[in-house]
């Protein structure tokens, strides 16, 4: 039986001020949402590290979501997506790039 394949990132962080990026690794994605480090740059290892620590431990993410009806205006709703969940690969991805300035591309 083959082994479910597993998606590479190539994984790019921005400096400071939002500018340019510079690659720090490789990431790759299981089936299961579970993040593995394929490779790191010189001195980015640990954080890349502590990065699939903390998202491999999360069972949910909370996305956004549409307000209902007669919510207060400017009132802000999530709704959450579970790592069973179709979608949660692409809410794992977006909160790299919110939560960790990443950019993340296929490899």
């Amino acid at each position: 039986m083959k082994a479910p394949r597993r998606i590479k990132y190539r994984v790019m962080q921005r400096d400071e001020g939002g500018g340019s990026a510079r690659m720090i690794g490789i990431l790759a994605l299981a089936p299961d949402c579970a993040l593995s480090i394929v490779s790191a740059e010189p001195g980015r290892a640990e954080f890349l590290q502590d990065v699939v620590d903390r998202s491999n431990a999360l069972a949910v993410l909370h996305v956004a979501a549409a307000p209902p009806e007669d919510a207060p205006e400017g009132a802000v709703y999530t709704r959450p997506v579970r790592r069973t969940d179709g979608e949660f690969r692409q809410a794992l991805l977006d909160r790299l790039r919110r939560y960790y300035a990443l950019d993340i591309e296929p490899a």
